[in-house]
């Protein structure tokens, strides 16, 4: 025997199925490859982080994939591929058990939203927490669990609930998604679950913000603006906006201004209701990326905050440190794993705290507007730089057959960090090699048609501290050879709906996606809303009474498209609705008792008009309550809750639903009762 060589015909097939980047109600869904999947049949094993595998014969995935599970309580999963081994789960319209049509009961909206989301953000873990095993483990996450309006952390496992009661399914919310994941980095850190729950809950939303890039956690969940604990959001239908600007008093949060006024009593470092309390810490965070470093908000700011963020994880313990035995309360950040503390150490470029750090100033910033930077540290303002940080790299993007071959110009004796995602230059990135003393690299974890960005960073060997900004951010698209497009579908028809539009055209030989493009103009110009494998799409991201302009391209690859099929045009009317909002937001009552009178309106859509029942739920003991009217057809109604002295003293967030039978919507407001 001279030599074993391997004689099987393989090629590269890919798993990909329809997610939604953030939430329903902020895009429509996108095919994105399924990273690490699980392949039954032919060679076996899992997909790469493109979701290519090799195929040899027939084969199928129930997304078991190596790092996440899921278990859906609508159906099993399992998706069989086609003649050329690709395995498309495919998009569908609707929510909670609603599927393609094939792939099992189980291929729903949240089993692949969260196995996508899930296993991207343990990606980013894994880039920069190489040790953490917690990290390779498989995680199951279950969906479409027989609740509503919550999702959990468990200590071993993610759930999600179906929609219903006013909020949608929290496991087609990548936000609600990563948050719950952050609960889990937390307990497997190396620091163990946080000491409060206030520090856990921030530890969880920053999770889902940092790598979204957004302050609203979890657009969707709710059917309107988040309460925001008596300073109400302004624009925001998730459980919070960390962003102080985007809540009606426009204010920094602190212990004294928001924990002690509105937060009830519960486990935090204030010892008050946890999701409250986080919003202090959280807004710190947010303003370090988006307001105070230079170039806030932009792809190279969310860069060091990475950095600081999940470097600092393993030594992390209590966001801040309050004092409640001061009237108002105080806080700082001075103790031991406090965030200001290990937030700054991970950002020291040269073991000396005491003449500040690269970034200290902007990390003041951000910590003292809230009260939880310590400012008796020597050189807690000052930006500082103890090392001279090596030039930033150029970097080139050349496409090839599912891979990327980058180069960049060489920095001296610097090591480098290379970054890539699947979004955009200002979307959170995946660092995918790190410390590497090579000027190139062939990345061979991404897929034909589908465009990827890279940024790459240089450094002194041993101090990530003193990086170099961010290369200027890359694109590049590969591709298995030139482009042969499909034919243009030869028919399309456009139906208008109730709050949607459902078009039809007839199949394309040759063609494995369609592009669906609208306008608000015949003829155009249209802009791609979303992409389909069978020939029908739901569009429901339009508004009654606006005429749409549709066309539909054949496509065999994201970028290798036919031309316009036929234009199609409807008008879709609006579904009837209401909704509530609640005002004054927070009525105080004296601690002898007495009433709190409130305005209930119902905000009534698209012709709306049937009679709305109330009821109130969530008031202390001691309180009773009455509307007038009840049921109510107008478009307000008078809440009086009356409050007797045994009443005990505190903030109580209540909830009143309105319902008429069919519809139930619901919102939130307070009720103080005083000290004196």
């Amino acid at each position: 025997m001279l030599e074993l060589a391997d004689v099987n015909d393989y090629a590269l097939a890919q798993v990909t199925g329809g997610i939604y980047q953030n939430s329903p109600t902020t895009g429509s869904e996108i095919v994105r490859p399924a990273p690490f999947a699980n392949i039954i049949g032919g060679t076996g094993g899992f997909t790469n982080s493109a979701g290519l595998y090799n195929f040899t014969t027939a084969t199928s995935s129930t997304l078991a994939g190596q790092f996440v599970r899921i278990s859906d309580v609508c159906g099993a999963i399992s998706q069989a591929s086609d003649g050329s081994g690709n395995l498309a789960f495919g998009t569908s319209t609707g929510t909670d058990c609603v599927t393609p049509g094939h792939g099992g009961a189980g291929n729903t909206h949240a089993s692949r939203e969260q196995f996508y989301h899930v296993n991207r953000i343990k990606e980013v873990g894994r880039g920069w927490l190489p040790a953490n095993t917690w990290l390779t483990q498989q995680l199951t996450v279950n969906v479409n669990l027989n609740q509503t309006c919550n999702a959990y952390w468990n200590g071993s496992t993610l759930n999600f609930f179906k929609s219903g009661g006013g909020c949608g399914n929290t496991g087609e919310i990548a936000g609600v998604s990563l948050h719950e994941y952050g609960h889990g980095l937390d307990q497997n850190d190396g620091t163990g679950t946080a000491p409060e729950g206030g520090t856990g809950e921030s530890y969880a939303d920053l999770t889902a913000t940092i790598a979204l890039h957004s302050s609203c956690i979890g657009p969707g969940f709710l059917g309107g603006n988040c309460g925001g604990y008596g300073d109400a959001c302004t624009a925001c239908t998730g459980v919070r906006d960390i962003d102080f600007a985007k809540h009606v008093s426009n204010t920094p949060a602190t212990v004294a201004n928001f924990t002690q006024v509105h937060c009830g009593l519960g486990s935090g470092p204030c010892g008050r209701e946890v999701h409250c309390e986080s919003y202090v810490p959280s807004e710190a965070v947010w303003d370090f990326a988006n307001r105070d470093l230079p170039g806030a908000g932009t792809g190279p700011a969310w860069t060091i905050l990475d950095r600081l963020w999940y470097l600092s994880r393993n030594t992390a313990v209590s966001s801040f440190t309050c004092h409640t035995g001061t009237n108002p309360f105080t806080s700082d950040g001075c103790s031991a794993g406090n965030w200001w503390k290990v937030m700054r150490a991970v950002d020291d470029d040269d073991g000396n705290l005491t003449n500040g750090t690269p970034h200290g100033g902007s990390l003041f910033a951000a910590f003292n507007r809230h009260g939880i930077a310590c400012t008796t540290d020597p050189g807690a303002n000052i930006s500082f730089a103890g090392c001279t940080s090596p030039a930033t790299p150029t970097l080139t993007a050349t496409p090839g057959d599912n891979s990327a071959s980058l180069s960049w110009t060489a920095s001296g004796t610097a090591v480098y960090d290379v970054f890539r995602n699947e979004f955009g230059c200002d979307a959170g990135f995946t660092k995918i090699a790190s410390g590497t003393s090579a000027t190139s690299l062939t990345d061979t974890a991404v897929a034909n048609g589908l465009t990827y960005f890279y940024q790459v960073t240089s450094f002194p060997s041993g101090n990530e501290a003193c990086a170099s900004a961010p290369s200027t951010c890359v694109s590049v698209t590969p591709s298995g050879g030139p482009c042969v497009p499909p034919a243009a579908p030869a028919s399309l028809t456009a139906t208008a709906g109730s709050g949607s539009v459902t078009l039809n055209w007839s199949a394309v030989s040759g063609a494995t996606e369609y592009h669906v493009e609208r306008s608000t103009t015949s003829g155009g110009p249209y802009s791609q809303i979303g992409t389909a494998t069978g020939t029908t799409f739901t569009d429901t991201t339009v508004t009654s009474g606006t005429t749409y302009f549709y066309v539909v391209r054949a496509a065999n690859s994201a970028t290798c498209e036919s031309g316009n099929s036929p234009e199609a045009s409807a008008t879709p009317t609006g579904t009837p609705d209401f909704t509530l909002s609640i005002s004054p937001p927070s009525v105080t009552v004296p601690r002898t008792g007495g009433t709190a009178t409130y305005t209930v309106t119902i905000t009534r859509l698209n012709g709306y008009s049937a009679a709305v029942s109330l009821s109130v739920s969530g008031l202390p003991a001691g309180t009773t309550s009455g509307f007038s009217p009840n049921p109510a057809s107008g478009t307000t109604s008078t809440l009086t809750l009356t409050v007797t002295q045994s009443t005990k003293r505190g903030t109580y967030t209540f909830t009143v639903t309105g319902t008429d039978g069919t519809l139930t919507r619901t919102a939130t407001a307070q009720l103080v009762k005083s000290q004196h």
